[in-house]
């Protein structure tokens, strides 16, 4: 379970045993937070989570396809997820989202830092790929200040970019 702390966010995994009324708290929160602005340019499975079963069912996508982290602040609300998933077990390809309330303030550097830092000392992988739309400027920026350097970019257009934590 990958759980750490940095000076402002709590991120913590998500069991896939999680209790009925951790997930109920978490699908509640759900949709406050996938807001049409946050996942402009996110895949289309993040559109339109604007209630409470959409929002379960969103969920039972994200933890079975990654794994699922939530991401607090102080005040133990959650603010946003962080997402790992791994074709081979060593290139990791993740991807981060923040309720609109919170962009502007350094959390998402505080969050990919400190996440960068924990992967380091707690996990077998040799690089983080974060995909990136080319409209999320301020996503490449994010990546390209925390250390990624881009890649190569899809035929749909999708730049990616790579952190070499080995």
């Amino acid at each position: 379970m990958i759980a750490f702390s940095t000076r402002r966010l709590s991120v913590k995994e998500v069991s896939r045993n999680v209790s009925l009324v951790e997930q109920q708290a978490l699908i509640k929160s759900i949709p406050d937070i996938l807001t049409p602005e946050v996942v402009e340019c996110l895949p289309v499975y993040f559109h339109g989570i604007d209630n409470e079963d959409r929002a379960g069912i969103w969920l039972d996508k994200m933890m079975l396809e990654s794994r699922l982290m939530t991401v607090s602040s102080d005040s133990g609300q959650t603010i946003g997820f962080l997402f790992a998933s791994t074709d081979n077990g060593r290139c990791v390809h993740i991807g981060y989202l923040l309720a609109k309330e919170h962009w502007g303030q350094g959390l998402a550097s505080d969050l990919i830092t400190g996440f960068i830092t924990e992967v380091v000392n707690t996990q077998s992988w040799t690089s983080l790929i974060a995909g990136v739309d080319p409209a999320n400027l301020g996503s490449i920026k994010l990546l390209t200040k925390c250390g990624f350097v881009q890649r190569f970019m899809n035929e749909q257009g999708v730049i990616f970019y790579e952190y070499r934590l080995r």
